[in-house]
């Protein structure tokens, strides 16, 4: 596996502490979301946040990290990655995106007989019901997890969140747990 190289230690303790230290500058330093530097920021810290959930995932599957750090760094990822995501609209651009794919898919593969028969209005209404049956299930999960985000984005629960990292990365240097401590 090329990613093996992230599982052993102790690169998922730097990768948690640096990702603490994003958050806790996610938490801290964002004042305006309409500053470039702060988009900016925003979009490191939803990189890092990939990085800590695929660093997850790998060191889950490959063990040697007791679960105490696992939840925390899948914490801390799903904190710096959905902060960016709070205020763009997903199921509107997929619901969108897979109709309209859905029409041309059909509008390019189908036999003429029964393509004359749908063109235009067929596939127009097709492509309306498509959207409004992928539309409001994506709308609904994206209200969830927009919900989660305002939650795990607040600043004190990412300050938090970062504090509980960092002291997890720490102690995982050493060979221990928050876990183990409690």
């Amino acid at each position: 596996m090329a990613l093996e190289f992230l599982t052993q230690h102790p690169v998922p303790s730097v990768i948690l502490i640096v990702c603490a230290i994003a958050l806790m500058l996610l938490a801290l330093l964002r004042r305006e979301d309409t500053m470039i530097a702060d988009k900016v920021f925003l979009i490191i810290a939803f990189v890092f946040g990939i990085v800590a959930l695929v660093v997850t995932g790998l060191t889950f599957l490959n063990g040697g990290y007791r679960t105490a750090f696992l939840v925390v760094f899948a914490i801390t990822g799903f904190v710096l990655f959905l902060k960016p995501l709070e205020n763009i609209t997903w199921s509107l651009i997929l619901a969108l995106a897979i109709a309209g794919l859905v029409v041309y898919l059909l509008y390019k593969f189908l036999p003429e007989p029964i393509l004359s028969w749908l063109v235009p209005w067929g596939l127009i209404i097709i492509f309306f019901i498509l959207f409004l049956v992928i539309f409001f299930p994506l709308r609904a999960l994206e209200f969830v997890l927009d919900f989660l985000a305002k939650i795990i984005g607040w600043r004190p629960v990412a300050f938090i969140v970062s504090i509980l990292a960092f002291i997890e990365a720490t102690l995982s240097f050493f060979g221990s747990s928050i876990g183990d401590v409690l």
